[in-house]
């Protein structure tokens, strides 16, 4: 009769106990449980790393690669090589808005109140969402050229501001301005145009009925269904063959590609991203050839938006 191990019940045989074959089959299942239990609690504890590294993360400048991990909770884009124009950084994650912010126009009951000597600026308006603010038209007339400056206002900082010159117009007339550098905003900051006191006795500008600088502002939203964004290049250790990945999202839907090859999702649960706010986490599996990797994510946007708050590739 054999002896068995003592932390797993094994079999060991004696030079002349006979053995049977289910008792090699029951031996082998034992072992590869055990072996598949290990495996689970390391990758938990790879798991823990990984969690407790994009918490460090936040008191840091962003994302990058430590020895058997790539990581970004997207504090910047450090660790961005490349994304499509509808995906914002925003708020310590990527986003992707099925809507952008619009241009609009203010001209409701527009008038003229007199030579321009005060600071004359548009009503604050809230973006809906990401868009590039690339100009403004104004209804002006001036009894001779004259220039002023023009400025953007967002979440009460000067964005940008540049000087305007105006013909000489008896009449009123449209005058657009193409700003030099656009201004991005993303959805929900406050913003306005205008001029700052200062002042020309020939030019007259329209406002609304609200006293507000009346005109147009041309804003190309920044939204999309789907969008793109790859990570800079990472070395695994010597050795790994494997990768798993984890990332936290809300919205609509992911999709990553490693070195161009879409990755197979193993798991997805119900979680909270570092901040508190609940969201989706999804977990893909790998196979490394022991080269440098990239990482692509697609983002898609659902009915409203889609938020990558943070992702990790784990090295085995």
């Amino acid at each position: 009769m054999p002896n068995y191990t003592k932390h797993h019940q094994l079999h060991q045989w004696g030079p002349g106990d006979p053995f049977l074959r289910t008792d090699f089959n029951e031996d082998f299942a034992k072992i590869d449980g055990a072996l598949g239990g290990l495996e689970r609690r390391a990758l938990m504890t790879a798991y823990d790393l990984y969690d407790l590294m994009l918490r460090m993360d936040l008191e840091r400048l962003g994302g990058g690669a430590q020895r058997g991990l790539f990581y970004d909770g997207f504090l910047n884009d450090a660790a961005i090589a490349e994304m499509d124009e509808a995906l914002t950084l925003q708020n310590g994650a990527l986003r992707l808005f099925r809507q952008g912010e619009a241009g609009w126009t203010d001209r409701q009951s527009s008038s003229f109140n007199g030579p321009y000597y005060s600071a004359l600026y548009t009503a604050v308006h809230t973006a809906t969402g990401p868009g590039m603010l690339t100009g403004f038209t104004v209804i002006a007339k001036s009894s001779s050229a004259a220039s002023v400056s023009l400025e953007v206002w967002v979440d009460g900082a000067k964005a940008r501001q540049q000087s305007v010159r105006f013909p000489a117009s008896s009449s009123a007339q449209e005058a657009a301005v193409t700003l030099e550098e656009p201004v991005r905003l993303s959805a929900g900051q406050k913003y306005y145009v205008g001029f700052p006191k200062g002042g020309s006795s020939a030019l007259d500008l329209a406002v609304t009925a609200s006293n507000k600088l009346a005109g147009t502002a041309k804003i190309v939203p920044l939204c999309g269904e789907t969008a793109d964004m790859t990570t800079i290049s990472a070395t695994p250790p010597a050795g790994c063959r494997r990768g798993v990945l984890y990332a936290r999202y809300s919205g609509g839907a992911v999709s990553p590609a490693l070195n161009g090859t879409p990755l197979v999702q193993t798991g997805q649960r119900a979680t909270t991203e570092t901040g508190g706010q609940p969201c989706t986490e999804g977990t893909w599996t790998a196979e490394l050839d022991g080269g440098p990797v990239q990482l692509t994510w697609t983002l898609h946007s659902g009915e409203e938006h889609c938020t990558l708050y943070d992702h990790g590739l784990l090295f085995f």
